[in-house]
């Protein structure tokens, strides 16, 4: 059979058509289409971080209240000893035993264990008896604590424990102080037992105490005034409040050429928003419990009070940030002045070079018969962190 020209022609031209018509359907139009596919995820990955970012970007709601739970956390567990720092835990009585010049010979501990929480209230009434007096209760009280722990599994109020043993040596003195310097550790740590015996190489006394030390597993980021101790180094506190939180000093605390107040009856502490503490920290001096502190956490500036009054002889306060308030409750709370005036001491920091932008508009009502002075310290000077919007009563702005 002869094919015509036309006839090839037309073959050629139909073999084309098959083959561009085959190359669109079978790899060009998959892959347009897999091309479009990511180029619609990718803007969905964008969509997606943008929201992340915005909700993770300093000043965010998450951020706020991720940093604010953070600190309240970190503040109802700072009394129980993290369960892996043995070593920070024989530097913390190496401390108080140098401070009490009580001499301790060796220290061990057991394993961790299940134990049931102590009752704290009958724990300090405890520490109150005269040391003569434990030891001649000793059998008694031996005795008594013969009972059998419950098991975990029908007891609730059960946390890890562990005991310390400590052999010391020194006089009848120093012992008392060691042990009230132990009653006032931050750390929730009970006598479990005390033996007390004549040094048979020198003066003084000797023995041995048992302390209970209840802990729970902690992030590393916590305790982190606990955890990070030099020991060649100054030991110190990462708490905001570090001046108010010691023991009272007859010492001032000076910064930048401005005396602090030996005694104050609230505090508060001011920084940035990018700092990892949130931006104003509100409470009572001296509340080791942290249980009336308030936060705030917000980029701008966030609306504070505080209210004093007297009724019948007794002190009042309440105070507020913006979301928070103390007492919950809305009540006012009783409390004693530490002076003869009322005093807010307020520890701020200057400001980044960019987008730092926090502070407080600040609101003091004062109805009581005493002067309220507000003392602020570190503030910015060109725009400063601090501005008292409201005054009522006698208020003084130092």
């Amino acid at each position: 059979m002869k094919i015509t020209l036309r006839e090839k022609l037309l073959a050629v031209g139909l073999g084309l058509f098959v083959l561009i018509f085959g190359f669109y359907q079978f790899i060009f139009q998959p892959q347009v289409q897999a091309i479009a596919l990511l180029n619609n995820q990718v803007l969905d990955n964008d969509k997606q971080i943008k929201v992340i970012n915005d909700f993770l970007k300093p000043g965010s709601k998450l951020t706020q209240d991720y940093k604010i739970m953070k600190v309240k956390t970190d503040e109802q567990t700072r009394m129980f000893f993290p369960l892996d720092d043995q070593e920070k835990t024989i530097l913390g009585f190496d401390q108080m035993l140098t401070s009490t010049a009580l001499n301790g010979l060796s220290v061990s501990f057991s394993n961790p264990q299940l134990s049931k929480t102590i009752n704290t209230a009958k724990q300090t009434e405890a520490m109150k008896y005269n040391l003569k007096d434990l030891v001649e209760d000793a059998g008694k009280v031996s005795t008594e604590n013969k009972a059998t722990v419950p098991s975990p599994s029908n007891d609730k109020n059960q946390i890890p424990s562990m005991d310390l043993t400590l052999q010391y040596s020194g006089t009848y003195a120093n012992l008392l102080s060691f042990l009230s310097t132990v009653e006032g550790w931050e750390k929730k740590t009970f006598v479990k037992s005390i033996l007390i015996g004549p040094n048979k190489n020198a003066e003084g006394i000797s023995g041995n105490i048992v302390f209970r030390l209840f802990m729970l597993p902690k992030y590393p980021s916590s305790d982190s005034d606990f955890r990070s101790w030099d020991i060649k180094g100054t030991y110190g506190s990462a708490d905001p409040f570090v001046f108010i939180g010691k023991a009272a000093s007859s010492v001032p605390t000076v910064t930048k050429g401005v005396t602090a107040p030996v005694t104050t009856d609230f505090v508060m502490s001011m920084k940035p928003v990018t700092a990892d503490l949130p931006a104003v920290v509100f409470g009572k001096s001296k509340d080791y419990t942290r249980a009336s502190y308030v936060y705030s956490d917000d980029p701008g500036y966030v609306n504070t009070k505080i209210k004093v009054t007297k009724k019948e002889g007794k002190y009042y306060f309440q105070y507020q940030t913006q979301g928070d308030l103390y007492p919950k409750d809305g009540s006012m709370e009783v409390f004693q002045p530490q002076g003869q005036s009322l005093t807010l001491l307020i520890y701020s920091t200057p400001r980044n070079p960019e987008h730092d932008q926090n502070g407080i508009n600040l609101s003091v009502i004062n109805e009581s018969d005493l002067p309220f002075v507000v003392q602020v310290l570190n503030d910015d000077s060109a725009k400063p962190r601090v501005k008292v919007t409201e005054q009522s009563g006698n208020v003084q702005i130092k």
